[in-house]
């Protein structure tokens, strides 16, 4: 779930956009306002929809990731470890795999590599469905 509504907030922006053109109407003030506003209007959204805390710390990131290691593993782990392993290039997976997010939830370089195929499996058919 968490997955699934962590950039909702991105969603929320672009279907107001057309409303403020003005505000909104050139590329750049668009991206300026979905990177620094799309954490809070999602959160806020997901807080709205009366979704466990958990769910909403998931959001952000920035201020509910704990980089300590002894913590067990929160959905706030596995949003970041996957946006991050998203926006990853094979070279760089070393750097990926020494992340607390990462450590807390077993990925390391014996498993990325599965983590990676089974992702690019299921992206394929995704498309291939939506083709």
């Amino acid at each position: 779930m968490c997955g699934l509504l962590h950039e909702i907030g991105m969603l929320y922006i672009l279907t107001k956009a057309k409303d403020f053109p003005d505000f909104l109407g050139d590329d750049a003030s668009l991206k300026e306002v979905l990177n620094e506003w799309h954490t809070q209007v999602g959160r806020s959204i997901v807080e709205a929809w009366g979704f466990p805390k958990e769910v909403v710390q998931s959001m952000d990131p920035v201020e509910f990731l704990n980089e300590h290691t002894h913590v067990p593993a929160a959905p706030v782990d596995a949003v970041y470890a996957a946006t991050r392993l998203l926006d990853i290039s094979e070279d760089d997976w070393s750097g990926l795999v020494n992340l607390p997010a990462c450590q807390k939830l077993n990925v390391n370089e014996e498993s990325l590599p599965r983590l990676v195929t089974a992702y690019r499996d299921k992206l394929a058919s995704v498309q291939q469905s939506l083709a």
